[in-house]
């Protein structure tokens, strides 16, 4: 089941995962649905990191900060 904190939207072949949390339960789910790099994933957990796009053989990375 997907958490609340995973908004997707899909457009075509492109899909944007947006999560709004964090916490271990979603970046787990994220890690196995999307077959996500632990590496990802760890990059992920600190509340402040940079922004950062990489590009993986499957997928593109991205962490984005938006002021709320």
């Amino acid at each position: 089941m997907q958490p609340q904190a995973i908004h997707t939207l899909k457009i075509g072949t492109t899909q944007w995962i947006n999560a709004t949390s964090t916490d271990e339960t979603t970046l787990e789910y994220l890690r196995k649905k999307f077959r996500l790099s632990t590496a990802d994933i760890e990059d992920c957990k600190p509340e402040l990191q940079r922004p950062k796009v990489i590009t993986r053989p499957k997928y593109l990375f991205a962490i984005f900060l938006f002021p709320v």
